[in-house]
């Protein structure tokens, strides 16, 4: 689970459920996930296979003031870009990809089944 207080500086009210996925390069939010009225930004077109299945998007947004609270309860992210891909079907909100983990040290161990961030577990 991801808390977060803004989307593109525009309050948001839910957690969001959130994949951990090391073979993704970069971070994605499911466009169902995004407040109304959330304007995005276009980018150069990226493709990814995940865990999660094949994403498409040429949009980005920023996520702003977040944290995990099953590693850290008050450790906060200052902002978080994520391409917006749409897939009513995927049960995640937001995948988390290999270049965020790398940026803040998370460590994804397999033989343990454990994520570690911070000596968090």
């Amino acid at each position: 689970m991801l808390v977060l207080d803004k989307v593109q500086y525009k309050r948001v009210s839910k957690p969001l459920t959130v994949l951990f996925d090391s073979g993704s390069t970069t971070n994605w939010i499911n466009r169902r996930s995004l407040p109304n009225g959330i304007t995005t930004t276009d980018v150069q077109r990226a493709d990814c296979v995940t865990l999660a299945g094949s994403l498409k998007s040429n949009e980005e947004i920023v996520l702003n003031n977040l944290y995990l609270p099953e590693l850290h309860r008050h450790r906060r992210i200052k902002a978080l870009r994520s391409l917006v891909f749409d897939n009513a079907d995927c049960r995640y909100d937001l995948i988390l990809g290999r270049d965020f983990m790398q940026d803040l040290g998370i460590i994804l161990d397999f033989k343990s089944n454990l994520i570690e961030w911070d000596e968090a577990t």
